[in-house]
């Protein structure tokens, strides 16, 4: 599969997580009026995990992106400015109109972790490997304490996806990351019936993206670079006003 065959995959599942969560809201503990509850079972256990695919695939492709491009500091700038861009949407998709926030967008997330790659690469290169570390590990706490959507782990992702060269390894490593995240913070174990079902759902739907990802041949496929930073702000907008609409 190509980088641009992989992105369009990711696009298609964050669309569809956003859509249900903000749209159709398909929840078997509200129910659809109209439709009997095993049917809503049915949707949920579906579609839901489907938007997991989206966050492991741009993470993976964020640490490609710091290790292939040309110009660090504008590569990260543009990630930054495309969050500040994107947090307006963001918050109005949730239904925020006041300044209190209680989290912002993943591009937040996916800069930290460029940044956690990149200075962690200027300090090892300055001949310090062992505190090269040090950086990653504060934006992987700046990304919790900012309440960036993944938080902490979504940078850690991001790092450790930059971090390992070999292949799988580098599949293995985030598959580690992504069990912490979906099964240990979710407290899979505390639950019963359908919500632990859709728990282990979402990590069996993470792990796919590795499986995915395990078929990148290195290619760029089709060259559209702004596709996803144009996308990710205006389907959100679009979303929010449908939902102002409505």
């Amino acid at each position: 599969m190509t980088a641009y065959t992989l992105k369009i995959i990711a696009i298609c599942s964050m669309a569809l997580d956003h859509a249900n969560s903000f749209l159709f809201m398909i929840n078997p503990f509200i129910g659809i009026e109209g439709l009997p509850l095993e049917i809503v079972n049915s949707i949920y256990a579906f579609v839901v995990p489907l938007g997991r695919l989206a966050f492991p695939i741009f993470a993976f492709f964020i640490a490609e992106g710091c290790k292939y491009t040309k110009n660090p500091q504008r590569y990260v700038a543009r990630l930054l400015v495309f969050a500040l861009i994107s947090e307006l949407p963001f918050q109005w998709m949730h239904g925020t109109f006041s300044l209190i926030i209680r989290t912002s967008n993943v591009m937040f997330t996916l800069a930290l972790g460029a940044l956690a790659c990149l200075v962690y690469t200027q300090v090892k290169d300055g001949g310090h490997p062992l505190l090269a570390l040090l950086p990653p590990l504060g934006f992987i706490i700046v990304g919790e304490l900012a309440r960036t959507d993944y938080g902490s782990l979504g940078v850690l992702l991001v790092f450790i996806a930059y971090l390992f060269t070999h292949k799988l390894l580098r599949l293995l490593a985030m598959g580690v990351v992504l069990s912490w995240l979906y099964l240990i913070s979710a407290g899979f174990m505390r639950y019963n019936g359908l919500y632990q079902f859709s728990v282990w759902a979402n990590w069996v739907a993470a792990l796919l993206a590795l499986v995915l990802l395990a078929f990148y041949t290195n290619q760029r496929g089709r060259k559209v670079k702004w596709l996803f930073y144009i996308f990710y702000p205006v389907h959100m907008l679009v979303i929010a006003l449908v939902r102002f609409i409505g």
